[in-house]
């Protein structure tokens, strides 16, 4: 049931985003791409395709804790419920979806180093960061908070989606020149 599960979800995808959503090699993935590319669809995907697996921790991250909701939140329940993913709770108040296997999926803000102080202590298996070109404090989030958030799981990934930086210089930038960061990128043609 679980890998018919992960099929269906991935039927519904383009073939650019399946590019991603089979990639389970990769620790880290960037994707830069133009708005109405279809990022924030596949985000809902990868997050409720990982917690087919029981016992898998994620966390999507956007700018404010009001853009998680509004983007993804949604997207994931209707999702989850599709595919009988079995809810246990949901709140889009605390921003989260627990799953009856042990599963969740946590809706967080990164407007400053406070809220990414939060996520101290926490184990997660996937993490999504999107809008990676305008998140602030970046660097710190991802090396000394979100990092060693991952090191229970053998197999993990953070996958970092949004468009290009306004401002030169950015960390997503240096992320991309990073070789050791998988890169993918397509346009709203491809959508």
């Amino acid at each position: 049931d679980r890998e018919f599960s992960r099929y269906r979800i991935r039927e519904t995808l383009f073939d650019k985003q399946r590019e991603v959503y089979d990639d389970k090699e990769n620790e880290e993935i960037e994707i830069i791409c133009s708005r109405r590319a279809g990022k924030t669809e596949l985000n809902a995907r990868l997050l409720t395709s990982a917690c087919i697996e029981e016992n898998t921790p994620c966390l999507y991250i956007n700018l404010t804790f009001t853009n998680a909701i509004s983007q993804q939140y949604g997207l994931c329940y209707e999702l989850a419920k599709n595919y009988n993913l079995g809810i246990e709770k949901a709140s889009s108040n605390d921003g989260e979806i627990i799953f009856k296997n042990g599963s969740s999926i946590k809706f967080r803000g990164n407007s400053n180093n406070a809220e990414a102080d939060k996520h101290r202590g926490n184990k997660y298996k996937l993490i999504i960061i999107d809008e990676i070109g305008h998140q602030k404090g970046l660097k710190y989030l991802i090396e000394d908070v979100l990092t060693p958030a991952q090191k229970d799981f053998v197999k993990h990934q953070i996958i970092y989606t949004g468009t290009p930086p306004r401002v030169p210089h950015h960390y997503s930038e240096w992320l991309w020149n990073n070789p050791k960061v998988k890169h993918y990128h397509w346009t709203m043609k491809d959508n």
